[in-house]
């Protein structure tokens, strides 16, 4: 009945309201919510916008879909479940698209490659192993990720795979390797305005920049920024207490995407406060942080908001929840 009466109620158009908060299962306080597409499938893990088409994948079926920006209606498939060219093994994990081609995540060391039309082209075989929760990037026929180096925790390789370029840096002092990959790790995204990567910790408010050729410019702690502090609040006293020993305690970051002069960030808060979730928006007009504007949500499942994505002025939230849907929500 909730499910009828939420779809009558925006319809899967372009409106301005709020939904009603006792029918609903998430509270989006004062945000403006213009749009929610219900999707026939129970867990969205990625979305991610490439010029006028949106790009979410269907985790629990094994595929990936592209659906019109504006109208959010299906109109590709890629991939499908099973272990051969082109198929996806236990579901599928992180994408990118670029140019003509969308590159997908699979096996934790291979990405198949598919034209935007569908159609499964080859598969590039990776020199390193890469989580399959974080985002990858692609600049200039280059794919950058994250991978289980043991000198730099970024590898940037052509498009056979061969390695061109290792940089970052691995923070902690950790006896076991283990621990220490799994306290650094990190989305790698690239901003196309200021033409940078930017390097977003899962565990810690920590944000870095880097060239295009993995040369460091900036580390940015973000409890330690004036405009941004009081809003971090809620992460700074284990982090002054534990900061040298940098031990992971829970998960700040879900999920990270840029678009513009916007770095979007989805927060987790406290394993205490399950339904609880933030997502910050900063401003890198500057090329650094230059201000943040804060979104706030509410809901009955820790795991209901999974990912978010930017398009223009506004920010998409894929939430699993009975079935999936995508809101969106205006920015300020």
């Amino acid at each position: 009945m909730y499910r009828q009466l939420l779809k009558a109620f925006f319809l899967i158009t372009l409106i301005s309201c709020s939904p009603d908060k006792e029918n609903n299962h998430i509270d989006f306080h004062s945000t403006e919510v213009v749009d929610v597409t219900e999707l026939p499938f129970g867990r969205i893990d990625m979305l991610k916008q490439y010029e006028k088409y949106v790009f979410l994948n269907d985790f629990e079926n094994s595929v990936i879909l592209q659906y019109n920006k504006e109208e959010m209606k299906e109109n590709n498939r890629y991939g499908r479940a099973g272990s051969g060219p082109g198929e996806f093994p236990g579901g599928v994990g992180t994408f990118e698209v670029y140019g003509d081609s969308l590159y997908a995540f699979v096996n934790q060391v291979q990405l198949h490659v598919f034209h935007i039309n569908g159609s499964y082209e080859r598969t590039i075989n990776l020199p390193y192993g890469m989580p399959s929760t974080v985002r990858f990037t692609m600049s200039e026929d280059k794919i950058v990720f994250f991978n289980r180096s043991n000198e730099h925790p970024f590898a940037i390789i052509d498009m056979n795979g061969e390695i061109l370029h290792e940089f970052g840096k691995w923070y902690g002092n950790f006896s076991d390797p283990h621990e220490q990959f799994a306290n650094n790790i990190s989305d790698v995204l690239y901003d196309h305005v200021n033409k940078q990567f930017v390097r977003v910790f899962k565990g810690y408010p920590f944000i870095e920049f880097y060239s295009e050729s993995g040369e460091f410019l900036n580390r940015v702690d973000l409890k330690d920024e004036p405009v941004i502090e009081e809003r971090f609040e809620f992460m700074l006293n284990e982090h002054r207490n534990d900061s040298q020993n940098l031990r992971i305690t829970y998960n700040h970051f879900r999920d990270s995407t840029i678009f513009g002069n916007r770095l979007a960030l989805l927060v987790y808060r406290h394993p205490d406060d399950r339904g609880a979730k933030y997502v910050w928006v900063l401003d890198l007009s500057k090329g650094a942080i230059d201000g943040v504007e804060r979104y706030s949500f509410e809901h009955k499942s820790f795991e209901t908001l999974r990912t978010i994505e930017l398009i223009e002025n506004r920010l998409l939230l894929g939430y699993n929840f009975e079935h999936s849907s995508v809101y969106s929500i205006r920015l300020k």
